[in-house]
């Protein structure tokens, strides 16, 4: 599961750039366009990485510890906390 988050994450990076460059060398869009869209989906991916990678360790955390697995979104918005 974490290596699939990781490349997924890298595959519409460099897909975004791909494309973000064809528009480009096309001249539909200009360059300051071309990077404002790839920091976006860098930040995007990064925050989605992130969070994989909580839950995956929350689920190994839990399925340790033996506890009864609590709701997800609880913790992710600050309902609630690990313990």
């Amino acid at each position: 599961m974490y290596a699939l988050s990781q490349s997924m994450s890298l595959y519409v990076i460099a897909l975004v750039f791909w494309y973000g460059a064809t528009l480009v060398s096309r001249e539909e869009f200009g360059i300051t366009a071309f990077f404002i869209g790839l920091m976006v989906c860098l930040i995007v991916a990064m925050i989605h990485v992130r969070f994989l990678n909580e839950l995956i360790e929350y689920d190994v955390r839990c399925y340790a510890s033996r506890k009864r697995v609590r709701p997800r979104a609880r913790y992710f918005f600050g309902m609630g906390s690990w313990f």
